[in-house]
């Protein structure tokens, strides 16, 4: 009975899909998820010492951004950070959690803060100016971000990167820092689509 149930089905389908063999499938899409992106400059002044490879400064090469992703759906809202920084120390997410949750509505605990783990950016502190005012212009991106929400869908793609290098190499029997292009690296990338 149930290989007869599958083939009255097979046949439907072949009939309702073959009278339109000559238009493109289109998979309609319906999402109840909203999303908007913000993206600020964050570029401390040109004398800000930098921390990872630590060394003064005296100009800016290449300015230093942040982005704020905002989700939501009908049950909650969520946000991801993201900052051209060396790391996202404990004081600098509760800071960015605190101005961001309650003018964009997100629970502090649906906000993500990463960083790109930057050698040449300034580090973070609560008693610098550069610092409240990038906790500031974030939170100000956020809240445009807010203001633009629209339906998206969400996805991913695959592709492959070839400017990273493995940096360890063992020479005399130790590990030391040097470049290794024969060394493991992931090459393929993917990355979410919104």
């Amino acid at each position: 009975m149930g290989m007869i149930a599958c083939l009255i089905c097979a046949v439907l389908v072949l009939n309702v899909t073959g009278s339109q063999a000559d238009e493109p499938f289109q998979f309609p899409v319906e999402s109840n998820l909203l999303a908007a992106v913000a993206k600020v400059d964050i570029t401390p002044p040109p004398d800000t010492p930098v921390v990872g490879h630590v060394r003064p400064t005296t100009s800016v090469r290449d300015p230093i951004r942040a982005g704020v992703l905002l989700l939501a759906n009908e049950q909650t809202r969520a946000a991801i950070v993201t900052l051209d920084l060396i790391s996202a120390s404990t004081p600098m997410v509760e800071a960015l959690r605190d101005a961001i949750a309650e003018p964009t509505q997100t629970p502090r605990e649906n906000i993500l803060v990463a960083t790109s783990h930057n050698h040449s950016g300034p580090g973070w502190s609560r008693e610098t100016p550069w610092s409240r005012e990038m906790v500031t212009k974030i939170a100000a991106a956020a809240v445009k971000a807010a203001k633009e929400m629209r339906p998206v869908s969400i996805g991913y793609g695959e592709d492959r990167i070839d400017f990273n290098i493995n940096r360890r190499k063992v020479i005399n029997g130790r590990a030391v820092v040097r470049l290794n292009p024969d060394g493991p690296c992931d090459h393929p990338r993917q990355s979410p689509a919104v």
